[in-house]
């Protein structure tokens, strides 16, 4: 499966690697936002862009006559969250994809670059549901970054 991120990806290696994947045995896509790119010795490569949904979508590469499901993940989503006492905060969120990790950063400072924001720690998946307890949310104001996926 792969992540809700943007990104590129390739399918097994067609056999021979001399095998005719040009027109009309060109390879193609089910779904727009799955695009077959370079493909070249067997190799068939694709792009895919992020997906805004909450929900898993599901394209279908076909190389030969065989179709090959290609499935993205899709966006956390994230419950009201809520003040658990005068210095807690609890942070609840879904995604179809609960076996990932999802790291869990912290700022004070919404347009400071991520690469400084404050790792905290990772969601611990309860009953199909990621949650994460920040114990030490001090701060009267603070932004929180969920990080990660498969």
């Amino acid at each position: 499966q792969l992540t809700a991120r943007h990104g590129f990806g390739a399918l097994p290696t067609v056999l021979p690697s001399s095998q005719n994947l040009k027109s009309p045995y060109a390879p193609f896509s089910s779904q727009p936002w799955l695009k077959v790119a370079l493909v070249n010795y067997g190799q068939v490569n694709f792009t895919y862009p992020l997906n805004l949904g909450s929900s898993n979508r599901t394209g279908n590469i076909t190389v030969l006559g065989q179709s090959v499901p290609i499935t993205q993940a899709g966006r956390p989503l994230i419950s009201p969250s809520v003040k658990a006492g005068k210095k807690s905060f609890q942070l609840s969120f879904t995604n179809l994809d609960t076996t990932s990790t999802y790291t869990i950063l912290t700022s004070t400072n919404i347009k400071l670059s991520v690469t400084n924001w404050t790792v905290l720690g990772t969601a611990s998946n309860i009953g199909g549901v990621l949650q994460f307890l920040d114990t030490q949310a001090t701060n009267d104001h603070g932004f929180y970054l969920i990080r990660g996926g498969p």
